[in-house]
């Protein structure tokens, strides 16, 4: 069964967020002993997420994998040309490795800062419960933590891989580097 990992993360956002709703009552997040409890779990998550994907971005950087990709970057304002054409962009796996993790590092904080600011503002704990859960996709359901953390390959750009299917072709991966110095 192939389901792409783009699909798996977002089944498992709309999944939390569709628990939250119906299992958390209005009873249970107006009581301020519940809320606390839940600010507590969100600060711990929160910090825990953070620091795990800043040790992420250590071992990205740590791994010079030279293989080339050539990909089409996801359409913005900021990389189209005059003919309206997005241009095809060549980079090596750890570079572009590292772009993805830093653009995932900018908006987990900006994600986490909007959260606080909702909780203390608004008093909503909805978003807080579904952010402290959100560290289990990126444990298990991001790309860079599958190749760097366990070992098993993946396909660049990121879209293309898929889950409970193996890809067909990667190139050197880190635990294959390890496997080579072992031999030596």
């Amino acid at each position: 069964m192939d389901i792409p990992l783009s699909a798996a993360q977002q089944a498992f956002e709309i999944g939390t967020t569709l628990v939250c709703m119906v299992f958390l009552k209005k009873s249970f997040t107006s009581n301020e002993k519940n809320v606390f409890y839940i600010r507590i779990a969100f600060a711990a998550s929160s910090v825990i997420h953070i620091l795990l994907a800043l040790f992420l971005r250590y071992v990205v950087s740590k791994y010079k994998l030279e293989a080339k990709l050539k990909y089409k970057p996801e359409a913005s304002f900021l990389n189209m040309s005059e003919g309206g054409e997005q241009e095809e962009l060549e980079k090596t796996h750890s570079e572009y490795d590292k772009e993805e993790v830093d653009k995932y590092i900018r908006s987990l904080l900006f994600q986490t800062a909007l959260y606080v600011f909702l909780s203390y503002k608004f008093n909503v704990v909805q978003p807080l419960i579904i952010k402290t859960i959100n560290i289990i996709k990126f444990l298990f359901l991001y790309a860079p933590v599958w190749t760097y953390f366990y070992g098993k390959p993946i396909k660049r750009p990121y879209n293309e891989n898929f889950i409970f299917k193996a890809p067909a072709e990667t190139a050197a991966e880190p635990q294959d580097k390890k496997k080579k110095k072992k031999e030596d």
